[in-house]
């Protein structure tokens, strides 16, 4: 096992069919996503884990607090962490940040502070509420196990990579088979 692959099929549309040359689902392109020899994982619902459900309720209740998001991230974290024993190389997010959050850091910078910038997201949600708070957004945690703590803040020291897919199920399912088509090397080209 190398890869833990995180997705929330309550948030994510894991068995709605994927427009293509061949009917899919992105629970199947997951499933053999996952067998790949390269990635050898194990895809982990956590729509189906009574704690992240229930931090995940408290969050959307409370959008304008960062710290909810935290716990939800932390729990899912400590899964992720069960899985440790293995030679663990990777962690694969399958969702956006409603289905599997980001962590919420504070900015310490003194220039260009989170809470300066007024990108176009929903008003009263949980990603204005980081800006207005001055919070980043990181995935870094996911794929930590120790942090290292100054007096001011806290920060994860990743030992595994981690890596997002978003946003739809069609586009998550894209990713994957641009993934396949490079034969599991992709070359960035810019």
């Amino acid at each position: 096992l190398k890869t833990v692959i995180l997705t929330d099929s309550s948030k994510v549309a894991l068995d709605a069919a994927i427009p293509g040359p061949s009917v899919t689902t992105l629970r199947s392109k997951l499933i053999a996503f996952a067998a790949r020899t390269e990635v050898s994982g194990v895809i982990i619902d956590v729509a189906g884990d009574a704690r992240v459900t229930a931090l995940k309720q408290q969050a959307a209740t409370n959008p304008a607090c960062p710290f909810a998001k935290n716990l939800v991230a932390e729990e899912i974290k400590s899964i992720v962490d069960t899985y440790r024993s293995n030679p663990l190389r990777y962690v694969v997010i399958a969702g956006n940040d409603d289905a599997i959050p980001f962590f919420r850091s504070p900015d310490q910078s003194a220039i260009g502070p989170e809470s300066g910038y007024v990108p176009p997201v929903q008003s009263n949600s949980p990603s204005e509420a980081s800006l207005r708070r001055n919070f980043v957004l990181s995935q870094d945690k996911y794929g930590s196990r120790t942090s290292l703590s100054l007096p001011w803040n806290e920060f994860p020291v990743p030992e595994l990579a981690v890596g997002r897919l978003i946003e739809t199920a069609s586009e998550i399912a894209g990713l994957i088979d641009a993934y396949v088509a490079a034969g599991s090397v992709v070359s960035p080209h810019s």
